[in-house]
């Protein structure tokens, strides 16, 4: 039987701020890591993804990097359920799926378990009991509620074609009512699905802090990476760090723009992701990079890095540099930083050091920065 995969990506996102699906992680829309597993699986035959037009194009981009897989793109509804009918009227399918476009990191496994099951049954349905203590208003009051009279619904929700065309055609103008298929067929249909146990880590993303949890479910493994730099001072020159221009009369000596700090981060970076150097990957006699700010040098090693499946945790680095003090423009380095990065600042730690007149920094002659950084990387079922 051919299976078709519908999925619902037309929500406004109100609570995460922006359109979920088109936010990126090491450089690929969130909706990507949504269809992975299901085109892992070798057993869809076809997508439909119902979105907003607006966001046609970062479907697109996702179809890009899964293969040859067919699929369409359709505009969806202003709810759930109006996409997700939009979306079955141009499946072909004998079975079809139905998964959330903001649910990431469904397991293989269970999409399997789905499919086995739908060869015997008309309707499977992934849940599971929560965990907490679990109220309700009532009446009398608020009423206690045993966690295991509950069910949190998750999707893929896999079902025989006809049976869900059929709680769409008789759901008429109470389709809004439903915010998924189960309980469609439940209230439409009086057809009670095959509930089986779903997956905790089946995370739906809803507000912006679920995209770091969903990033801790992707981490294979943890590395740190040692950066070092150094530049000569002139006076008559400008000092950038951080991104930021200094107030100063003496400055670096540099084919760049001479940003001290930013090298010795980006040389961190590639230590710890083991992608080279700062003068293999932007080297000193190329015109290309000549005055080139650093801020963009370092985009172009975190997208180096994304490509790869790593991305940056933490940096902590040392500025040595004689005069003058960098403490009142740290923040606003932090803040560059963090910008291209796309970290919290603070995960970013910038101290200053002086040479105490001391050596080649202490007599203003040098400028010395030294970085340790930490990335992840991806674990392989996350990159393809």
């Amino acid at each position: 039987m051919k299976v078709s995969l519908v999925v619902a990506a037309a929500g406004e996102s109100r609570r995460f701020g922006e359109a979920k699906i088109t936010c990126e992680i090491l450089g690929r829309p969130l909706i990507f890591y949504t269809l992975l597993p299901f085109v892992r699986t070798g057993r869809i035959d076809e997508i439909i993804v119902a979105t907003r037009k607006e966001l046609f194009r970062n479907v697109r981009k996702a179809k890009a990097y899964l293969g040859n897989i067919p699929m369409k793109i359709v505009e969806g509804g202003c709810h759930r359920e109006e996409s997700v009918k939009k979306g079955l009227e141009k499946a072909r399918g004998d079975i079809i799926l139905v998964h959330d476009g903001a649910r990431p990191n469904v397991s293989e496994a269970l999409i399997n378990r789905i499919l086995d099951l739908l060869e015997t049954k008309e309707a499977v349905v992934p849940a599971i009991n929560p965990v907490e203590t679990t109220l309700k208003e009532g009446s009398s009051g608020i009423e206690r509620i045993h966690r295991e009279q509950v069910l949190l619904v998750q999707t893929p929700q896999g079902f025989r074609r006809e049976i869900l065309e059929k709680a769409f055609e008789m759901a008429g103008e109470r389709l809004s009512e439903f915010s998924d298929e189960s309980t469609l067929l439940i209230e439409i249909l009086g057809v009670i699905p095959d509930f089986i146990e779903g997956d905790r880590e089946n995370l739906k993303i809803t507000y912006r802090s679920d995209i770091e949890i969903f990033k801790n479910y992707m981490m294979g493994e943890v590395r740190s990476g040692f950066g070092y730099d150094l530049h000569r001072l002139e006076e008559g020159r400008k000092l950038y760090l951080g991104g930021e221009l200094i107030e100063t009369t003496y400055g670096a000596v540099a084919h760049s723009d001479g940003d001290t700090l930013l090298h010795s981060i980006i040389d961190a970076m590639l230590g710890a992701s083991c992608l080279g150097d700062i003068g293999k990957l932007f080297p000193d006699t190329s015109l290309e990079f000549k005055g080139i700010s650093s801020l963009y040098l370092l985009d172009r090693t975190n997208k180096l890095l994304e490509e790869n499946g790593f991305w940056v945790l933490n940096i902590d680095s040392t500025v040595l540099l004689e005069k003058p003090l960098i403490s009142p423009y740290i923040d606003k380095m932090k803040g560059n930083i963090s910008g291209v990065l796309g970290i919290p600042t603070d995960r970013i730690s910038i101290k200053g050091k002086r040479g105490e007149g001391i050596g080649a920094v202490g007599e203003r002659k040098a400028i010395v920065a030294m970085t340790n950084v930490m990335v992840a990387r991806a674990e392989a079922k996350y990159i393809i």
